[in-house]
């Protein structure tokens, strides 16, 4: 464990002391501290325990495929473990918007893999003295989050656009810097370790795909299924509900939560009265 926390370079390091100076101010401020009382008890609802319990176990089933196959080694357990609760967790939070009907799961995938996404890695790979590390790692935060918001929001749709490109900007920078360090120090840089440094946050990115798309149709069926008591207020009908809905949607979200939009005007009080409202949006 000692090692483990050693290794850490200048980018983790500023990553920790932010985190830190984040979590201690958070804990000072009381209107704070009761919010997070609340975020903390919605973690542990059930779809989301599930959700993080499912993602998990793939995510440690796929890493060890990949140290069988000699992609994953152990000296990639750290990038391993800030990937996972960064870009990791946040793709399961992606899942759970896209879940919501409002966002388009194609687009989401797009966004994922853009060109800005693949040069975000080159900064990944280049470290600045721990002083310019302080600074960019909240800038870039505060910067991909606005990025990030923008991407749910029609509205701030332009903002997004040129969020994008000044990280293609910011990425081509560190590009160039990485290729200039790697010629001048070629025996110290062009290591198996750095290669994979480089790849494995596209491979674990291409890897989770399957389960983003599993934990969106999970998501919104569960989302849709502890709303059908105020749907529908025969019980007896309920489970005939949810399985008719899942034989009849699968796996296409959305029209899942057209259906459901439109339930809520209508009087479910027969199956008969049911299978004709799904017909409508099976059409």
């Amino acid at each position: 464990m000692r090692e483990f926390f050693l290794s850490f370079d200048n980018r983790e390091i500023a990553v920790c002391v932010w985190a830190f100076v984040l979590i201690a101010w958070a804990t000072s401020k009381l209107g704070v501290r009761s919010s997070m009382a609340d975020l903390v008890r919605a973690a542990f609802k059930k779809q989301i325990v599930v959700s993080i319990v499912i993602f998990t176990a793939y995510f440690i089933g796929f890493v060890w495929i990949l140290s069988v196959v000699g992609i994953w080694a152990e000296s990639q357990l750290k990038l391993t473990v800030f990937w996972f609760f960064s870009a990791g967790l946040a793709g399961l939070t992606s899942a759970a918007k896209v879940s919501d009907g409002s966002a388009n799961v194609k687009e989401k995938i797009k966004s994922n893999f853009s060109i800005s996404v693949f040069l975000d890695f080159f900064v990944n790979l280049y470290r600045m003295p721990l002083l310019a590390e302080l600074i960019f790692v909240p800038f870039m935060a505060v910067f991909g989050a606005v990025v990030a918001y923008s991407g749910f929001h029609d509205e701030y749709k332009k903002v997004g656009t040129l969020g994008n490109r000044l990280i293609v900007v910011v990425g081509l920078v560190f590009l160039a810097c990485t290729v200039y360090a790697t010629t001048i120090n070629y025996d110290k840089l062009a290591t198996t370790d750095n290669v994979r440094s480089l790849i494995l946050p596209i491979v674990f990115s291409l890897g989770i795909l399957p389960i983003f798309l599993v934990g969106v149709v999970y998501i919104s069926y569960e989302n849709v299924f502890v709303r059908i008591p105020f749907l529908i207020k025969n019980e007896s009908l309920h489970r005939y509900a949810k399985l008719s809905l899942v034989r009849t949607f699968r796996t296409d979200t959305q029209k899942l939560y057209i259906w459901f939009r439109q339930a809520w005007h209508i009087n479910l009080d027969s199956a008969e009265a049911f299978d004709a409202s799904i017909a409508k949006v099976r059409v």
